[in-house]
């Protein structure tokens, strides 16, 4: 895991209640705070209450509302650059509606979840290259 004087803070987006609880759950296993909510809306709602300052999205792609996980993704990206966003969808096909960072299709292990996690907070403000 990162290095930090606190515990990595993960904002999860995914309407599937049962899965947003597993997902939340595997990251507080591995000593992240976590934030889970159900649609884009929220988590823009979370994103500006605490300005921005989580060091992990990561999204579904389709879930109710106005924005889809993609939109929400890039949306993050432009107003808190130096948020990494992890995509995940059970539909393959959304990866080629270019995700902003990488893309994880369901079902995956939660070993390939922390992976990918770890490695895109190691980055830090270089996580897109």
């Amino acid at each position: 895991m990162v290095e930090h004087s606190q515990p990595p803070h993960v904002l999860v987006v995914e309407d599937e209640i049962l899965l947003n609880t597993v997902l939340c759950e595997a990251f507080r296993e591995e000593g992240f705070k976590v934030s889970g909510v159900n649609d884009a809306n929220e988590a823009l709602q979370l994103l500006k209450a605490c300005s921005g300052k989580v060091d992990l999205l990561v999204t579904d792609v389709r879930m109710p509302g106005e924005l889809d996980g993609l939109e929400l993704g890039w949306f993050v990206a432009e107003l808190w650059p130096a948020v990494p966003v992890l995509t995940v969808s059970g539909y393959t096909g959304d990866a080629r509606r270019r995700p902003v960072g990488p893309f994880l299709a369901k079902p995956f292990a939660i070993e390939s979840l922390m992976f990918n996690a770890n490695r895109l907070m190691a980055r830090g403000t270089d996580w897109r290259e």
